[in-house]
């Protein structure tokens, strides 16, 4: 049976370097849990439509760690996690691969338009993510800002990445770094929120049930 949860986090985002804009509001994480595996479906939450994300950077873990992830893409050639890339136009299946992006399209071949920052090219193509926070060193960005790839939808969404983990894994809190504006070529506004990857109650009380039954037959 497949489940999902959107939870709302960091509904207090801390300003960056003085210069947060009220326009950002936290970040959205959607989960769902099938086969085996946790989903998690990330967005930067906006105040309007009218907002456009641009760059995502210094992501580094808090609690838990940036490694663990499945992906299924041209990389892993399949569900795995000692292989996989993170670029969105790499992606096999969509419905269970770990990727990032600026929001767009994320299938192969699907013309999305995020690239990695220049200090985590050789990184962008690996299961893990470089987690440097004192660098800000994994980061990436819409390379095409006249496309407004990363406009927000009518809810004030943009995607920022899926994270596919077993289910069962422990929890990652993440702290990630962001650029946006409200119009094309208007200023550029810094933020900063954190995100959070944890099976929801239900699949852990299924886990532990599950762990009483395994028990229980020995």
């Amino acid at each position: 049976m497949k489940t999902q949860h959107a939870i709302i986090l960091a509904l207090s985002p801390l300003a960056f370097a003085g210069a947060a804009s009220a326009a950002f509001t936290g970040f959205v994480v959607e989960s769902s849990f099938n086969a085996g595996l946790a989903v998690y479906r990330v967005s930067a939450q906006f105040t309007t439509g009218n907002d456009t994300l641009l760059r995502a950077y210094n992501i580094h873990a808090v609690q838990g760690s940036l490694s663990g992830f499945v992906h299924n893409d041209i990389v892993s050639n399949g569900l795995g996690t000692v292989a996989g890339s993170w670029n969105p136009n790499f992606v096999i299946g969509a419905a269970n691969d770990s990727y990032l992006c600026i929001g767009g399209p994320a299938v192969l071949g699907g013309g999305n338009t995020t690239l990695a920052d220049a200090g985590w090219i050789n990184g962008w193509n690996t299961p893990a993510i470089n987690d440097l926070p004192s660098t800000g060193i994994a980061g990436w960005y819409n390379s095409l800002t006249e496309n407004m790839q990363g406009k927000a939808n009518a809810n004030g969404r943009v995607l920022i990445g899926q994270f596919v983990l077993e289910t069962g894994h422990s929890a990652k809190v993440i702290s990630l770094n962001i650029s946006h504006n409200t119009t094309f070529g208007s200023p550029v506004s810094e933020s900063q929120g954190t995100f959070t990857l944890v099976p929801a109650p239900g699949a852990l009380a299924l886990l532990a049930l599950a762990g009483v039954a395994a028990r229980r037959r020995r």
